[in-house]
């Protein structure tokens, strides 16, 4: 039953945006994406909407984590990438967080490393990657903090340059929860290549730590700046000055508004 659900879902997901699809959007969308799957060319506010339509007919409120993982599965065997899309919001939404924060500890290791793992690694590209690692990986890293500890030691080691990443920055949304003895742990783990993925991701998880705790960042950077890489260094100090007394704060900006050329997609 379980299974005819997810497949009525998934049909009703690809009907509904291939309905309204822009031939335009989906070129601009391939393109930018270098090419990791085809697209509808549905930008990502109607995508949402459609979605949450579909999945309210189709699989209402009453699904589980059991359920989740035959959606998501049965989504990245989908050729376009608005598919693949919807999976990932419904894995990241506020009910299949609390499944995860309901889930017996028996089983966490196992929902880890087998269908949050097979996600992370499906046509693996940064858009998916980095919702799957900051909100999945980060719910588990939440609620069962020691057994997703554990699990991403052993990400950490791992050749595929996506499960690094998504190591990296499980604790993205922590915020003063978050293990900073692991972040920093983590990012020395991966110091040493050249991979853009790898070290971008370094940075990023320094410099969003960084308006947690600037002073650590700081002195993190300047203890191992002979290791890092350019790119990871820059990005982790992005927001961060000395001011005469030495003492680390973060700058205070404002971006201007710039018209965006490229549909939104993710």
């Amino acid at each position: 039953m379980s299974k005819i659900a997810a497949r009525k879902l998934i049909r009703a997901w690809s009907n509904a945006l291939a309905a309204v699809g822009s031939t335009t959007d989906s070129k601009v969308m391939e393109k930018y994406m270098k090419g990791i799957a085809p697209f509808f060319g549905v930008k990502s506010v109607e995508r949402r909407k459609l979605a949450e339509e579909c999945s309210s007919t189709c699989i209402g409120k009453k699904w589980n984590w059991d359920l989740l993982v035959m959606i998501v599965d049965h989504a990245f065997e989908a050729n376009e990438r608005e598919i693949h899309y919807c999976g990932v919001d419904l894995a990241k939404s506020k009910l299949a967080k609390r499944w995860i924060a309901e889930m017996d500890s028996s089983v966490v290791a196992l929902a880890v490393n087998g269908p949050l793992r097979r996600w992370i690694t499906s046509k693996s590209w940064w858009d998916t990657v980095d919702a799957l690692a900051s909100n999945v990986a980060g719910a588990f890293w939440m609620h069962h903090t020691e057994i997703m500890r554990c699990c991403m030691i052993e990400w950490l080691q791992h050749d595929n340059i996506w499960l690094r990443r998504s190591a990296i920055l499980c604790q993205l949304h922590c915020k003063t929860l978050t293990d900073e003895a692991f972040l920093f742990d983590s990012c020395v783990s991966c110091f040493g290549t050249n991979e853009f993925f790898i070290n971008k991701a370094i940075g990023w998880a320094l410099r969003t730590y960084a308006r947690v705790n600037a002073d650590a960042v700081q002195a993190f950077v300047e203890k191992h700046e002979k290791y890092m890489h350019k790119l990871s260094k820059r990005e982790a100090l992005k927001h961060i000055r000395k001011g005469d007394s030495l003492k680390v704060t973060l700058k205070r900006h404002s971006c201007p508004s710039v018209k965006r050329k490229l549909p939104k997609m993710i």
